[in-house]
């Protein structure tokens, strides 16, 4: 099972998956679940729509409020059944590709991210040094930006050591910096720095 998880699902960190001796990429079967299951709900949606369609139009219709409400009243079934299909179809087909890392040892790993703004050679160069004192403050932001730039620390429950990816783009295009592995005092320094990075970005 854990070889076949390996082969279909594409691990969505290029900096850890150069490293296959240490760090693990599988399903999640949480996340699998939650996924199958929100999928499940709203292609049921789309399905009640679709029978309901008239009655659903006339309801937009009658309550429409404000010049765009009252143009899109009307088709309120058709734009619930289409998000619904969409979104329904989409989160079943991302049940079975989202995963989660653990170290080899099987010890799974918390992560937490920001979006890095500026050059990422310079922050990966400060980093590097394992020193707040040099690596702070980092421009990071809660706003995501088109080159998709992430600054993403996973660690370990248990285990003093922090890891550290700097990454820019996605899958096939993304480009990745060298890991960097905060242990002992650097790792305690970088929890305590990571509240002031601001708030981690949920994506």
């Amino acid at each position: 099972m854990e070889k076949r998880n390996r082969e279909t699902v594409r691990p969505d960190n290029a900096a850890l998956a150069q490293h296959p001796d240490h760090f693990d990429f599988a399903l999640s079967p949480a996340k699998t679940a939650a996924f199958a299951a929100i999928g499940v709900i709203l292609v049921l949606v789309a399905i009640v729509a679709v029978v309901n369609l008239d009655a659903i139009n006339e309801f937009g219709e009658e309550n429409a409020s404000g010049r765009r409400s009252r143009a899109l009243g009307p088709y309120l079934g058709y734009i619930v059944a289409g998000l619904g299909a969409v979104l329904g179809s989409w989160a079943l087909v991302h049940a079975n590709r989202t995963g989660t890392w653990k170290l080899t040892s099987g010890q799974p790993l918390k992560h937490r991210s920001w979006v890095i703004q500026g050059d990422m050679d310079n922050a990966h160069q400060r980093l590097a040094t394992t020193d707040p004192r040099v690596y702070l403050p980092l421009p990071v932001s809660r706003r995501a930006d088109e080159l998709r730039r992430r600054l993403r620390a996973y660690t370990p429950e248990g285990i003093p050591v922090t890891y550290l990816t700097l990454t820019m783009g996605a899958g096939k295009n993304e480009r990745h910096w060298p890991v960097l592995t905060f242990e002992g005092a650097a790792h305690e320094a970088f929890q305590r720095s990571a509240s002031k990075l601001g708030k981690p970005y949920q994506g």
